[in-house]
């Protein structure tokens, strides 16, 4: 059984659960697609994303390359972040200051 934090942050509006939840889901081949990322579950200050295993995700010593481990990581805060924000803000996980 798998143990969240879930219940310990405040439900989304419905409208903007909804949006979260079509995360990376556009229509568009997106680097959150070619992963097979997928959000389970958003909240305020809460997201839990799935990256299914894949082959093509391993190293050279047969585990999940680090990169993709990142790769989940840097997205699972979009929803996040995002969802302080309007609907047509754009923002970056990452800053060059």
């Amino acid at each position: 059984m798998t143990t969240t934090r879930e219940h310990l942050h405040e439900p989304l509006s419905d409208e903007l659960a909804a949006r979260w939840m079509r995360f990376g889901q556009t229509g568009e081949q997106l680097y959150v697609n070619l992963l097979g990322l997928t959000v389970e579950a958003v909240r305020t200050d809460y997201c839990r994303m799935r990256m299914p295993f894949q082959p093509q995700l391993r190293q050279a010593a047969g585990i999940v390359h680090g990169g993709a481990i990142a790769s989940l990581l840097d997205a699972v805060v979009v929803p996040v972040v995002g969802s302080a924000y309007g609907k047509d803000a754009r923002f970056s996980t990452v800053d060059r200051r």
